[in-house]
């Protein structure tokens, strides 16, 4: 997954006998590549590399460094978020291909199932290899001896009825899990002499109130015994009970650690591992917890985002209250004009403006609420609101203001909470010390040391056709003066009509062209008419300058997305409201301020390496960088909830997913 060895690199890259920068080799092999092919070709000096001491506990593991739960709430296991699901795409998808529709399936229901289990009445001691790590494929031997139904041989015998008689389904890994509890442990667990213990009863409180963590109490509901029932009816029924809640309490604890929702089950562009959880373990160590309503609670994020989405919604209302203020997005109100639809804009502010925005501006609003003249108070007003929420203050109604309020509603803001506190179960529960964080959704990107925000800056994302993945990863290595290697898709889609137009396009852009040898060329040796599908030959690199894409430096994190952090020449994308406009890497407003932030070191001190030259500087430590993707997120100084258009439309496909989910889980009620 990350760059190989350089002697390997380079072993690899000879026995091919391909010398270009192809699009599908990761940053730092590309890099690597580039410089080689410098070499090969003898006409310029590879680039001068000046490494900071490296940590010596690095490792290519990409888990490396990521902060885990700690270990009172967590077994060691749970955070590491290092298995990866082996069918996420392993390249970026082509600039040029649209996003691709994903049906979400969500993880089918299976029963918990005892029918290959031999109960044997024993007096024999049980055996140390233990059954439980068997495949349920093959007949088990379940030892009862030691616990009360095995010391007396009808109870054994109705603990074997009971078993098979088992009504529960979940899902397939927690079913494998529960079966072999119980295989090796058949003592149930949730009730005592034949009653439900109040250590169960606190439990189940606790699951029937998860709506306030955004989950579904329906998924973890079951159904109190029947203690009415007596013999065999009341065995069988409690056993049943007990197997149900182990089931639904295992899926909590996937649920609260890994997230609900499958995340890379909802597009390409997710890319974010699940842990496989030791349900054993962590029902072992649950059950001798003195509060094992606490231990349970322990397995969701304690970060202060999630607290604070989670207090916004538990204070917000669950209704609109007769909210149903509409006005067409296709309004467009300038300042100085009368419109008809003012009054219904002006009520919309009052409505579903953010409280501090209304706390200096509800009186004059009051004031002009039935006004149809766009007057200057009204216009000042207007202006403030836009600045709130950070759009372009111009004062114009049309529908990008419109829209911010029409998709505020309470309603709206409450499904944004909730999926904001399932994107952060996909995450590690702990971002760490320090750590650099974007929000594809706001365009915005962050350093962040000791939970305090060092840095705050506008960046630009990929489009809604060539989106940034959603993912965490570390950065190891910033470069100055970079060069860029083309991607073909970028090539073929975007430069090849304005080389096929102007002849002076590659050089006067400071492009190089390759044969696949690694001989430069001119442009007038190529076919450009043939190009488009025979140019894998062909490579094309920009060198460093004023002009390079790349801008003045890059900030790595070797992925096989090929997603890295940049400066850019253009400038002006970033007074733009709506930024999603790159083919997928993020485009940084303050690149030095970044760079020197990761490093750990003053601006100033970085003057030296843009004199001449590529170079490039290793952390000394990995520093973990989230790109991420949440539409309501709070301002870690104030607490307050902002909310954010969504750009990919990553929201509704978490609300088919959840659906589906929904269908899949009520089914087994």
């Amino acid at each position: 997954m990350f760059q190989k060895p350089i002697n390997r690199l380079v072993f690899t890259f000879l026995a091919s006998s391909v010398l270009y920068v192809s699009p599908y080799f990761g940053v730092e092999q590309a890099s690597a590549i580039n410089n080689l092919m410098e070499l090969f070709s003898k006409k310029t000096k590879p680039a001068t590399v000046v490494e900071m001491p490296t940590d010596s506990g690095s490792q290519t593991n990409r888990q490396d460094n990521f902060p885990a739960k700690p270990q009172n709430a967590l077994s060691d296991k749970i955070h590491d978020k290092s298995t990866k699901r082996p069918d996420v795409e392993k390249t970026r998808q082509a600039d040029s291909a649209r996003p691709k529709v994903t049906d979400y399936k969500p993880e089918r229901l299976v029963p918990v199932e005892f029918s290959n289990v031999d109960f044997i009445e024993t007096n024999s001691v049980m055996k140390s290899s233990g059954s439980g790590s068997l495949p349920l494929s093959e007949p088990y031997n379940v030892i009862l001896e030691g616990s009360d139904e095995g010391r007396n041989n009808s109870t054994a015998r109705m603990v074997k009825s009971d078993f098979s008689r088992i009504d529960v389904k979940v899902e397939n890994a927690i079913a494998e899990s529960v079966t072999k509890h119980y295989v090796n442990h058949p003592d149930l667990l949730w009730s005592k002499n034949g009653e439900i213990t109040d250590t169960t009863r606190n439990i189940m409180a606790f699951l029937s109130n998860v709506d306030e963590d955004g989950l579904e109490p329906q998924d973890y509901f079951v159904k109190l015994p029947d203690e009415t029932l007596d013999g065999e009816e009341r065995s069988l029924a409690f056993t049943n009970f007990d197997v149900a809640l182990t089931s639904r309490i295992f899926r909590y604890i996937q649920d609260a650690a890994n997230g609900r929702i499958i995340a890379d089950r909802l597009s390409p562009f997710h890319d974010l591992p699940r842990n496989q959880i030791d349900f054993e373990k962590e029902l072992d160590r649950f059950t001798k917890s003195d509060d094992p309503v606490a231990e349970l609670k322990s397995y969701l994020p304690q970060s202060d985002y999630y607290k604070a989405l989670k207090h916004a919604l538990a204070g917000m209302p669950k209704s609109d209250h007769g909210d149903n203020i509409r006005i067409s997005l296709t309004t467009l109100i300038k300042p100085g004009q009368t419109n008809e639809d003012l009054p219904q804009f002006t009520n919309l502010l009052l409505k579903r403006a953010p409280s501090g925005y209304l706390s200096d501006h509800k009186t004059i609003l009051e004031k002009f609420q039935h006004e149809t003249s766009y007057n200057a108070q009204l216009v000042e007003s207007v202006k403030d609101y836009q600045k709130f929420i950070g759009k372009t203050a111009d004062g114009i109604i049309g529908p990008s203001t419109i829209a911010s309020l029409e998709n505020n509603t309470v309603a709206a803001k409450r499904q944004k909470i909730m999926d904001s506190m399932e994107r952060l179960r996909w995450l590690p529960h702990s971002f760490g010390s320090r750590y650099v964080f974007i929000n594809q959704a706001a365009f915005k990107g962050q350093y962040i040391e000791n939970n305090a925000v060092k840095l705050d800056m506008k960046v630009v994302v990929g489009s809604p056709q060539r989106q940034t993945y959603f993912f965490y990863d570390r950065i190891r290595l910033v470069t100055f003066n970079p060069s860029w290697g083309v991607p073909h898709s970028i090539v073929v889609n975007e430069m090849l009509p304005r080389i096929m137009q102007d002849s002076g396009y590659l050089q006067r852009n400071n492009y190089q062209l390759y044969d696949s040898s690694g001989r430069p060329i001119s442009a007038s040796s190529v076919n450009w008419q043939q190009v488009g599908s025979k140019a894998r030959g062909i490579s094309i690199r920009q060198t460093p300058g004023r002009n390079n894409a790349l801008g003045e430096l890059k900030i790595l994190f070797p992925n096989k997305h090929d997603i890295y952090l940049h400066d850019t020449p253009n400038k002006t994308a970033f007074s733009r409201d709506m930024r999603a406009l790159s083919h997928g890497c993020v485009r940084l407003e303050y690149p030095r301020e970044m760079a020197a932030a990761v490093l750990g070191k003053n601006v100033d001190d970085l003057k030296p390496y843009f004199a001449k030259g590529e170079r490039s500087l290793s952390l000394s430590e990995p520093v973990p960088v989230y790109l991420t993707y949440f539409t309501a997120w709070p301002d870690l100084k104030t607490g307050k909830i902002n909310y954010y258009d969504d750009i990919y439309g990553r929201d509704e496909l978490m609300t088919n997913a959840v659906q589906k989910t929904d269908s899949m889980r009520q089914s087994d009620i």
